[in-house]
């Protein structure tokens, strides 16, 4: 492993378990037992290590979406609804991680956020042609408008669960069926019915 992967791994690490104000650039020189002149060799400052930490999350969290030739669309979508639902324990590291890049690094926060959003709607556009082309979703979907519609109300749905006390895993499941029952033509609605079966039964 390079001295940049094994510093971006590090810091990765000592970000998600004491957050990004509390942990220094002397932290994570001690950790790898390297000098700060080695480290600004590679990052000229913590703000430029954090931008890179950011782009190996989002690089890693949507090669995982990446969606197999052969794959059903409707079973890819609800396998990665319920992986995102399984992670809900990690919620409170990831609110206070996004807490401090808000509050202490607002630049890069709004990028990160910026970056996430037109990924995600990438993804939405990808899916919604794939479903329409394998002759599960409707022919006449406003795919323009659905790719909106459905970023945003992802994009809300951990907030609103906290503030109104629902579980977020409830306001994931709710938020699929809805959309599917909004995208699905026929044939797609009893796709998605024998997939929840499936799932249910298991």
């Amino acid at each position: 492993m390079e001295l940049k992967e094994k510093i971006l791994a590090t810091a990765m690490h000592l970000f998600w378990e004491y957050g990004l104000r509390r942990v220094s650039i002397n932290d994570i020189c001690s950790e790898l037992r390297v000098s700060k002149k080695t480290f600004y060799s590679i990052f000229k400052s913590k703000s430029s290590l954090i931008e890179a930490v950011l782009e190996q999350i989002r690089h890693s969290k949507y090669h995982k979406f990446e969606i197999e030739e052969n794959d059903n669309i409707i079973e890819y979508v609800i396998a990665g609804s319920t992986a995102l639902r399984h992670r809900v324990k990690d919620n409170d590291k990831h609110a206070q991680i996004y807490f401090d890049l808000k509050k202490y690094y607002p630049a890069i926060f709004d990028q990160h956020i910026k970056s996430i959003k037109q990924n995600t709607e990438d993804l939405i556009i990808n899916i919604l042609e794939i479903g329409i082309a394998q002759g599960l979703f409707r022919t006449d979907l406003d795919l323009p408008l659905m790719k909106v519609f459905v970023s945003e109300l992802y994009s809300s749905l951990a907030t609103y669960a906290q503030a109104n006390k629902i579980p977020f895993s409830r306001m994931v499941m709710f938020s699929d069926d809805a959309i599917f029952r909004i995208a699905c033509n026929e044939r797609g609605i009893e796709c998605y019915r024998s997939l929840l079966d499936k799932r249910d039964s298991i």
